[in-house]
């Protein structure tokens, strides 16, 4: 199912744009959004469509450097109500714990991971199922953004020093070196293995000046209340994909069947979609992607089998339909299919 991600995180990514001299209210234009859009603090949209929002930025403003110099422009309201939990903890290591353990609230595309490994903490972004160079800039602007929040809760950066050891990026870079110098104080990496970067595990220990640790566990019972609210949202949405997917077997479903399904009206079903940022139409075109995908693997039917099978009308509309969803031809998935197989028995032979 597709992720979603908070309208607030692209506060940062717009307040950049305003420092290159873009007016606010032309840039929401050009997004096909408003003020009212943000005015409901978590309110979450696909994140293939915050993705979409992020590159039309960078090709408004021609910055490459967008998602790096974005990480500057994270404050408490980015976070919304996690940002009471971040603001009153004792210590960076506490904020950046509850950081980690409500993440998916904010972001349900990114996964960070942090470990503790000799005098270093090594800390991992991973954005799963999407390209390097197409989540580059978002990648920058999360390590740019937890080292330059890390900043604004303790006050305590290390003058003369970089706050990091070490920053890999698994994509090149997006701007001049010097930028990204600039901003980290060191020299950064590209093309690795890994999107990370580590510090010394004495920043854990940081006291977060004025904190109100009262305030924590209030925070955290709202926190809790949010994503169990999330939790139950993503539990119809994949009832309806299963209903869909299922139904695949005989006939494709119509909203209509999926309403009586569900014992609902018809427009009590779709507001309950809606609600959860989908539509009946969209989740049958995630359950075709995700059998189209399964039935090129099968190598007994032909293209145009596929193509009935998903309930296209004929090869060329499953053709179009599939160059939408992934970038390339169903022949062209087909043939990397085949050639990662071959590449696994010559392995094993």
């Amino acid at each position: 199912m597709s992720s979603k991600i908070c309208l607030s995180l692209l506060y940062p990514y717009l307040a950049q744009a305003s420092v290159l001299g873009f007016e606010r209210s032309f840039l929401l234009s050009e997004l096909g959004l408003s003020e009212t859009h943000f005015k409901e603090a978590m309110r979450r949209l696909p994140f293939s469509d915050f993705l979409t929002a992020v590159h039309k930025l960078i090709e408004i403003t021609q910055s490459s450097a967008l998602g790096l110099q974005s990480g500057a422009h994270y404050h408490p309201s980015t976070f919304g109500p996690l940002a009471y939990l971040m603001l009153n903890s004792a210590t960076i290591g506490q904020a950046y714990q509850g950081f980690l353990t409500y993440e998916p609230m904010l972001n349900e595309a990114v996964k960070t991971t942090s470990i503790a490994k000799g005098n270093s903490v090594y800390n991992s972004v991973v954005y799963e199922g999407y390209s390097d160079e197409e989540v580059a800039p978002l990648v920058e602007a999360h390590i740019a953004s937890l080292l330059a929040y890390t900043n604004f809760l303790s006050f305590s950066p290390r003058k003369g020093k970089s706050l990091v050891k070490e920053v890999l990026f698994r994509h090149g870079p997006q701007t001049d070196l010097s930028e990204y110098k600039k901003f980290f104080g060191i020299e950064v990496k590209f093309n690795q293995g890994v999107n990370s970067f580590s510090f010394d595990p004495v920043i854990l220990d940081f006291v977060i000046p004025g904190a109100d640790t009262r305030i924590v566990s209030r925070a955290i019972m709202e926190l809790d209340a949010i994503q169990a609210s999330r939790r139950n949202e993503r539990q119809f949405r994949s009832e309806v994909y299963d209903f869909i997917k299922e139904g695949f077997y005989d006939s494709l479903p119509s909203a209509t069947d999926g309403a009586s399904a569900f014992a609902m009206s018809m427009s009590t079903f779709q507001r309950r979609l809606k609600e959860d940022g989908t539509t009946f139409k969209g989740l049958v075109e995630q359950v075709r992607m995700d059998k189209a995908e399964v039935h090129l693997a099968d190598l007994r039917l032909n293209l145009a089998d596929v193509a009935d099978r998903l309930g296209f009308s004929d090869a060329p509309a499953f053709f179009k339909a599939f160059k939408r969803w992934t970038g390339e031809t169903p022949a062209d998935y087909r043939k990397k299919i085949i050639q990662k197989s071959s590449d696994d028995i010559n392995h094993h032979d």
